[in-house]
């Protein structure tokens, strides 16, 4: 994916989880069962919190307004009322991307219903949980080497979202990945270049 060519500053990290929720599946989508969706975010956010872990949201894609399901602005309100004063975080603008990837590169850890968000998370070298709802997230994240995650479509999400959360690899995971990626990245500027060249 072309995000791992976008600069990725090292950011101070400042957040611990930063959890993105889907306005697309939060409400009746061809995808997951909606209420199962809300029910289990919900309870992997508590859960966390529980463990003393700090909760942040992010909104990742912001569509208009009149299209909730376009729109991760959508659930913020529940989800407030259900978690608590927890920071929300809504990238809008001409700096919304720049925004996010400031973001996810300043938590400890990312799960995300998007899968963008995993993207930018891990090209900035955060690790990234994905709530899988489709069968593009497998093979992508596989060719990059990702097995972290965790598909909706499945029973327990819950406790194997946790058990995600709670593999001591993780960050030597998403280490590992960003070198591979620059590794990627270099090879493919390089025959870029040679195809230039020889194009003169």
């Amino acid at each position: 994916d072309v995000v791992f060519a976008i600069d990725h500053p090292g950011v101070e990290r400042t957040r611990d989880v930063v959890l993105n929720v889907s306005g697309l599946l939060w409400g009746e989508n061809p995808h997951v069962d909606a209420a199962r969706y809300r029910h289990d975010v919900v309870e992997v956010a508590r859960r966390l919190q529980a463990d003393g872990r700090t909760v942040s949201l992010l909104a990742h894609v912001v569509g208009g307004d009149d299209r909730p399901g376009d729109n991760d602005r959508y659930p913020l309100d529940g989800l407030r009322r259900e978690l608590g004063d927890v920071e929300v975080i809504v990238p809008d603008g001409p700096g919304a991307l720049a925004s996010v990837r400031d973001t996810v590169g300043s938590a400890e850890l990312v799960i995300g219903s998007r899968m963008h968000a995993c993207l930018n998370s891990l090209s900035m070298g955060t690790p990234a949980i994905p709530l899988a709802y489709s069968r593009k997230f497998a093979p992508l994240l596989s060719q990059l080497g990702w097995d972290h995650v965790v598909d909706l479509r499945e029973d327990e999400v819950v406790e194997r979202t946790l058990a995600q959360v709670a593999s001591p690899g993780l960050s030597a995971d998403a280490a590992a990945l960003r070198g591979r990626a620059d590794a990627l990245v270099d090879r493919f500027t390089d025959a870029l270049s040679e195809l230039g060249a020889s194009l003169r």
